[in-house]
């Protein structure tokens, strides 16, 4: 079995300092959903104001009845 990964389809980084972010995302059968950047710590409050505000405007873009969505 070869190699998955060719060395032509990796970039090398070098990385400064210790940064990152913080993303939340859904995805649907039919594409991506909204992306949200989490400042801060996740809690339980946060994560059902994603739930409430970007989930269900993902499902609502792709008109989908949320009474048929398996989550």
């Amino acid at each position: 079995m070869g190699k998955l990964l060719k060395d032509q389809h990796v970039k090398g980084i070098i990385k400064f300092g210790r940064g990152g972010i913080f993303v939340w995302e859904c995805f649907t059968a039919c594409s991506i959903g909204y992306l949200c950047k989490i400042e801060g710590n996740m809690d339980a409050t946060l994560y059902i104001q994603i739930l409430e505000e970007n989930l269900l405007e993902t499902l609502n873009y792709y008109e989908y009845d949320i009474n048929n969505i398996i989550f």
